[in-house]
């Protein structure tokens, strides 16, 4: 339910050019040659969470937008995303929102339900529109809630296979030209595992590993439970959980098995980046993580050229009976409180980026328009391009108000199941138990026609 909105109190006009202020760790600029506050021009306010080579590729894309549409004016706001949300809530519930913001596909339902978001299907199809049969089917379906679709998806980052490519030469895993063969299947990858995984110096420690679960093992739990036939984890009316069944404690008994039991992987923790620091300093061979990613590698090649590891990206490994990988998307999103003469000039700008979004793959992303994927310029993007191969199988997380509960409790008991101190069954019967809990108090206060 919103808040009654609060009165604003007058404050003087202030004009930013060609630099930017931090306000309460966020950053915000204006990119424009003309003096803002012109009354010709239509003003919006945009708010992300792009702090880092992504942010400055958005940024150059707004700068461009802003020189090329003169009736319009772009003043950007970015923060870092563990803040971003809170911030954005707060200021929604005040009714002072950005009038263009970025969400996760994952986060929208939460926007649905408290009223934050404009939905765009009579944009999409307009005069100025965008053809939905050039957007990913699978991507466009992420942004749908209630029958409506309440953003634009400007990319998909999926999980996805990083390779160390000299390391496996040295261990012959190698197609018939002697190049690096990335694992496809189960015993592929437990065959990588086990030629990969050395004590170099004979001390009785390992000081190279195969593979190492990342930063979010929970992403690459959640693909496993797919490619076992499994993962779906609520009813279609969200009014159940049934997570703890045959398929996903299969899944959870593989990364036992291969983490306790043949020992070819350490134990995994939540947020741990021993894994992606092994890997970027050639100690690891593998690991599976988003495209985002990528920008971090771009940076260890910028400032020690001379140390570089030789890397390349792969379909995820399909170690079940299906191909599934986690995936997320960036969306663009009107707020629903726009002024309605605002909405064609926001419009505009959304579909700049998703017209645009080339520029958007460079600076370390997968576009959506399969327009865009087919050009030899995307192609020519060798990490972007593997990612892409993934997306007729991609699986987001279910389309949940309290998101944010299912990944607290999903990421805790697999955690803990993973480190063998309760069993996979017990680790899916804690998360059935506490959302069906959290389902019950749901209703109470939304009522079952209310879950979405």
């Amino acid at each position: 339910m919103r808040f009654e909105k609060i009165k604003q109190l007058p404050v003087g006009r202030i004009v930013f050019i060609g630099f930017y202020l931090i306000i309460c760790g966020s950053y915000v600029f204006s990119i424009k040659g003309d003096v803002i506050g012109d009354e010709d021009v239509v003003q919006l306010r945009f708010w992300n969470g792009f702090t880092g080579r992504d942010g400055d590729t958005m940024t150059a894309m707004v700068k461009r937008f802003n020189a090329e549409n003169e009736d319009i004016h772009i003043t950007v706001q970015r923060m870092q995303w563990p803040t971003y949300y809170n911030k954005l809530f707060v200021a929604g519930q005040a009714q002072r929102e950005p009038d263009i913001f970025i969400s996760h596909a994952k986060t929208l339902p939460r926007f649905v339900r408290a009223d934050f978001l404009r939905p765009i299907d009579d944009l999409i199809s307009g005069q100025n529109g965008i053809d939905i049969d050039d957007i990913d089917e699978n991507v466009w379906d992420a942004v749908e809630v209630n029958r409506k679709h309440v953003g634009l998806p400007i990319d998909v980052h999926p999980l996805g296979l990083y390779y160390n490519t000299d390391l496996f030469e040295e261990a012959g895993i190698v197609d018939d030209e002697g190049k690096a063969k990335p694992p496809t299947n189960l015993a592929e990858f437990v065959e990588a595992l086990e030629k990969l995984k050395r004590d170099k110096d004979g001390d009785g420690r390992v000081d190279q590993w195969g593979f190492m679960f990342t930063l979010y093992p929970m992403h690459v739990i959640h693909s496993w439970m797919h490619q076992f036939g499994g993962g779906d984890y609520f009813d279609e009316d969200l009014t159940e959980c049934f997570i703890d069944n045959p398929q996903n404690i299969k899944a959870m008994e593989l990364v036992v098995d291969l983490v306790h039991e043949k020992k070819l992987i350490p134990t995994p923790m939540p947020r741990d980046t021993a894994g992606w620091d092994g890997f970027k300093q050639g100690k690891v061979a593998m690991f599976l993580g988003g495209i985002f990613m990528l920008n971090d590698l771009k940076a260890v090649e910028m400032h020690d050229p001379e140390n570089q590891i030789k890397y390349a990206a792969a379909f995820t490994p399909t170690v079940g009976s299906e191909p599934a990988m986690w995936a997320d998307s960036h969306v663009a999103c009107i707020s629903s409180t726009i002024d309605e003469g605002k909405v064609n000039a926001a419009w505009r700008f959304l579909k700049y980026i998703s017209d645009n979004s080339l520029e958007w793959a460079d600076g370390g992303q997968v576009p959506v328009r399969k327009s865009i994927l087919a050009t030899e310029e995307f192609k020519n993007m060798p990490i972007q391009y593997a990612f892409a191969q993934q997306l007729p199988y991609v699986k987001y997380y279910p389309k949940l108000p309290y998101s944010l509960e299912f990944e607290r409790s999903f990421r805790n008991h697999t955690s803990s199941a993973s480190i063998k101190a309760i069993t996979p069954k017990e680790a899916l019967v804690k998360i059935q138990k506490e959302m069906n809990e959290v389902i019950e108090r749901d209703k109470e206060i939304y009522g079952r026609a209310k879950l979405n």
